[in-house]
């Protein structure tokens, strides 16, 4: 992490890196205190002239981290998941999302349903769409698995 920052910083440039824990990824959650806690890194880089600001607070994003919300407490938080009503009820936690779901599915060319969709729950909230060719996931096909 700490080459990442430095290498963002030489360039000297508008390139900004922001952190997104993903929850799931490592079989456990991130813990929410000491020096491993996502709360420890972004403390730790925030101030770093490379790293993104959104609203005035730094950008965080996580990934299925919805059942740790409490941890939620610094930081511009985006969270990442396919389905929006999985969000819902943590509305008030959040400041906006990022949508997984950017992929056709078989033959089919993929429609704008699911940001409408998103767009609809989140409704003065942010969002962040993705678009598949700018976007590698290593995955099982029908599979949330990003790490096979």
């Amino acid at each position: 992490v700490s080459k990442a920052f430095t290498a963002a910083e030489t360039l000297n440039s508008s390139f900004e890196l922001f952190f997104s824990f993903d929850y799931r990824g490592g079989g456990t959650p991130w813990p929410a205190a000491g020096g491993d806690s996502m709360i420890s890194y972004l403390n730790q880089y925030k101030d770093s002239k490379s790293y993104f600001w959104y609203k005035g607070k730094p950008f965080v994003g996580t990934s299925e981290g919805i059942d740790n919300v409490q941890d939620w407490h610094l930081g511009e938080l985006f969270d990442q998941r396919f389905r929006p009503l999985d969000i819902k009820a943590y509305l008030d936690k959040v400041q906006g999302a990022f949508s997984w779901n950017m992929w056709p599915k078989g033959p089919n060319n993929i429609t704008t349903s699911p940001d409408e969709e998103w767009q609809k729950t989140l409704r003065d909230k942010s969002y962040l769409m993705g678009i598949s060719p700018w976007f590698f996931r290593s995955a099982r096909v029908n599979s949330d698995n990003r790490n096979p």
